[in-house]
């Protein structure tokens, strides 16, 4: 299972190098042995939850079919994974470089906030204002 409360070797970041994805992908935990018909290990079946949200269904759908058939390659299965989540995440990652590489993130986030700040007094008064706490 991933977890950030485990720390950074169990979890994926979105803005992590390719290649730390691919490793921790890689070293994933899965099972020994796979047999037809064998119930899907928690590590397996964690992979399959990321694919599912990554990959198109008829991917997902194959591979659960090898691996009720005993015939799906823990290797491939990493393999196919990382290629759909690094495409999912490459719109997202190309957007954050163009953003990073703007000479006024800086100013652009900060006033961002300043326009939260002040929908967030407005909204957290009237919140006040109905619980009877002003």
């Amino acid at each position: 299972k991933m977890s950030k409360s485990y720390g950074p070797e169990h979890y994926l970041g979105l803005m992590e190098p390719e290649e730390s994805i691919r490793k921790k992908i890689r070293s994933a935990v899965t099972d020994i042995g796979l047999k037809p018909g064998q119930e899907m290990s928690p590590g397996v079946a964690n992979l399959f939850t990321i694919l599912e949200l990554v990959a198109p269904t008829e991917v997902v759908e194959g591979l659960r079919r090898e691996h009720a058939e005993g015939k799906l390659l823990y290797k491939h299965l990493k393999d196919v994974l990382f290629r759909h989540l690094m495409e999912a995440l490459a719109p997202v990652r190309e957007r954050r470089a163009e953003l990073a590489a703007r000479g006024d993130i800086d100013e652009v986030l900060a006033a961002g906030a300043d326009r939260a700040r002040v929908i967030a007094r407005e909204v957290l008064g009237e919140a006040r204002a109905r619980v009877g706490l002003d």
